[in-house]
């Protein structure tokens, strides 16, 4: 998977833009999973974007049964997401296990026994489907 050079950048079949830095999944696996302990007190753009989906939400008169956070880090916005529509299952989803062990780890113990804003971990890779 490669990453456009530049907005309208024309892309080749498959979705690769000639000349593109390409992501290396296993490195990026890696890395996730190094920043794991400290990602949650770094992680102020990934903070600014979930607090302005979550407003967005607002808007949206939708009781979804289901919801994927796809890269989910350490789980923070799937809490939110869990919190926000009670009734949904959430499935929280990143393809390092230390950031979801993390995510796991930052769930309140009374929450998992009450079943209650109960957010589903999964480890994949979400690419690779």
């Amino acid at each position: 998977m490669s990453v456009p050079s530049a907005p309208g950048a024309a892309l080749e079949p498959g979705g690769v833009t000639p000349g593109a830095p390409s992501i290396v999944p296993s490195a990026a696996r890696r890395a996730s999973s190094r920043a794991a302990a400290t990602y949650a007190g770094a992680a102020v753009l990934a903070r600014e974007v979930e607090a302005r989906m979550l407003e967005r939400l607002q808007y949206i008169k939708l009781l979804p049964g289901r919801i994927l956070d796809a890269g989910c880090g350490v789980g923070h916005g799937a809490r939110r997401l869990a919190a926000r529509f009670p009734d949904a299952q959430v499935l929280a989803l990143d393809f390092a296990l230390p950031m979801l062990k993390a995510a796991r780890r930052n769930d309140h113990w009374f929450r998992r026994v009450l079943n209650r804003a109960r957010v589903d971990c999964l480890c994949a890779d979400f690419a690779a489907a």
